[in-house]
């Protein structure tokens, strides 16, 4: 699954801009708070259908159940696996 939004929101949350675009800090910060939102209401997708959800170092996530866990590249497809497997929540 190609996942641009979480490339850009990443980028911009490290000060690297937005598709090359020149920032300043208080864009950082908002899109940095923002990119922490979806990743809180993320998680708790996650926990009602019996997930949990943590970031990984390099940028992606760990979805896991009874178990089992699973490498998933950005947001978009923890939101996809989720609805797959009964996450439709929010």
């Amino acid at each position: 699954m190609n996942c641009p939004a979480k490339d850009e929101a990443l980028n911009r949350a490290n000060g690297q801009g937005f598709g090359g675009q020149a920032t300043n800090n208080t864009q950082d910060s908002a899109s940095g708070d923002a990119l922490q939102e979806a990743i809180t209401r993320m998680k708790a997708r996650a926990s009602q259908c019996g997930c949990s959800l943590h970031e990984m170092a390099d940028g992606g996530y760990l979805l896991c159940r009874w178990g089992h866990c699973k490498e998933v590249p950005c947001l978009r497809a923890v939101g996809a696996l989720l609805r797959r497997i009964g996450g439709q929540h929010g």
